[in-house]
């Protein structure tokens, strides 16, 4: 019998042009660090409004913890919005959010980064549209 693993993957867009895979795995924290499997996927983004930026592509065996917090934060925050009144406005009664909830934010809303370059980077976990899996040169980058 074959099991499949479980594994969730996601995409970096808007990354700098002069990040290398290890600077990828240095934006999460040491804990979801330990989580990543493989080899991260680094190429130049083929999108004309994403000039000069790396795509990246990162799975992980589990959700990383930084993602979970996040999305928790969110839906605690939603939940306490549209709550009707104001004793059941308790963040902590908030649903836990599932893994598969469809995402795209900014990852320095997830992660603590200084870097104001590297805080542009974005995080989504659809994989819609073109998603370059190899490295090209600038020059070498065309969409027909």
């Amino acid at each position: 019998m074959v099991i499949a693993a479980i594994m969730d993957t996601y995409r970096l867009t808007h990354v700098p042009e002069s990040y290398t895979a290890e600077h990828i795995r240095a934006l999460f924290p040491i804990e979801d660090q330990s989580l990543i499997i493989g080899l991260i996927s680094l190429a130049v983004s083929v999108y004309a409004d994403e000039t000069k930026t790396k795509v990246a592509t990162i799975s992980f065996k589990a959700t990383p913890e930084c993602v979970l917090r996040h999305l928790k934060a969110l839906e605690a925050k939603k939940y306490k919005a549209t709550s009707s009144t104001p004793s059941t406005r308790d963040a902590t009664q908030a649903p836990i959010p599932s893994k598969r909830q469809e995402f795209d934010w900014l990852l320095r809303d997830a992660v603590n980064i200084d870097d104001d370059e590297a805080g542009m980077v974005r995080i989504d976990n659809r994989l819609e549209g073109l998603t370059p899996l190899n490295e090209l040169s600038y020059d070498d980058t065309t969409v027909e």
